[in-house]
């Protein structure tokens, strides 16, 4: 398996980054992860072909978590990098598989990518409302409430 640790990251053998030339390497879990876990990213947002070549035009970075014996990949996270006139944002974009058992030591490898390596100033988790609690404690604060509604077509 081709994880790569990025140079200025907290090493740890169960979170990894993956580089954009290696990702049709660990695609095949990565999209079935995807695929199983589609909220935030599938529903009508992308296709699995555009995630695809997002991933390999450096448009997301790949995050991957290991099982405890380092062989299966059980979680992934893809990110951006979103720079704005006053502060750089590391946004996680979308999550999924078995995230909890890694989540803090993602999150901890996540943050110092992005101040270290990238220079955010900021990171960004878009959650659901269950992982508040557990972010909380890090530091994190909500930032604001998102809502949709599906408009009815007039024709």
């Amino acid at each position: 398996m081709d994880i790569t640790i990025v140079p200025g990251t907290n090493y740890s053998p169960r979170v990894g980054f993956v580089h954009p030339a290696t990702v049709v390497n660990v695609w095949p879990v990565l999209s079935e992860i995807i695929k199983e876990h589609p909220r935030g990213l599938l529903e009508g947002l992308w296709t699995l072909d555009e995630v695809f070549v997002a991933i390999a035009v450096n448009r997301f970075d790949v995050w991957l978590g290991l099982d405890e014996d380092l062989q299966t990949i059980e979680a992934a996270a893809l990110c951006r990098l979103e720079t704005y006139s006053e502060f750089k944002l590391y946004r996680v974009v979308w999550v999924g598989g078995k995230v909890r058992p890694i989540l803090h030591e993602a999150r901890e490898k996540i943050e110092a990518y992005a101040r270290d390596v990238l220079g955010a100033d900021k990171l960004a988790f878009d959650t659901r409302k269950g992982m508040t609690r557990l972010l909380a404690k890090k530091g994190y604060e909500i930032v604001y409430y998102e809502m949709w509604k599906t408009l009815p077509r007039s024709n």
